[in-house]
Order: structure tokens, then sequence, then C-alpha cells
């Protein structure tokens, strides 16, 4: 082994010494997310909204809806010539 060669190239593992504390510090950052304001892109003027307040905005507003028609929803309604080939019994 060269003489300049480090000795300890790996840092020593670092143990949780206080496993509860950090779960309960990830816990608090989680539950002010869920239940503030604050932008999530400024510059594009994206912002995050307390989670109970989208709940009574969707319930006011409700969900979109795709229109009917669409190709998801067409090619999920009617099999292919393939798949009617694999499932079909003689």
């Amino acid at each position: 082994v060269p003489n300049d060669y480090p000795q300890n190239t790996f840092p020593s593992p670092k143990l949780e010494e206080n496993e509860r504390g950090q779960l309960d510090g990830v816990r608090l950052e989680e539950e002010q997310k869920l239940s503030t304001y604050d932008y999530v892109d400024q510059k594009s003027g994206a912002i995050r909204i307390p989670i109970d307040r989208a709940m009574e905005l969707i319930t006011q507003r409700g969900l979109p809806v795709r229109p009917q028609g669409t190709s998801a929803q067409a090619s999920a309604a009617k099999p292919t010539q393939a798949g009617e080939k694999k499932g079909s019994r003689k």
C-alpha cells in the first residue's frame, strides 16, 4: 500500500441515535405541508393548498371528466383480434 493512500476511504456509518425524534420531525414536516399554503414553483405561480381545502374544492366543483369516446376508453372496451384469438377455445 502506498504511503500517500488514505487510510479511511469510506466514512464511518452514522447510526440513528434518536429514531423516535427523527420520525416525529418527519411527521411534523409532513403535517405542515398538508395543512399550509406555500409556493411549489413561484416562477410559474404553482401553489400548494391545505388538504382540507382541496377536499372542499373537489366536493364543490367535482373532478374533471374525460370526454366519452376517447381512444383510451375505446381501446379498453374493444378487444383486439389478437386478444380474441388468444382467448377463444375450439
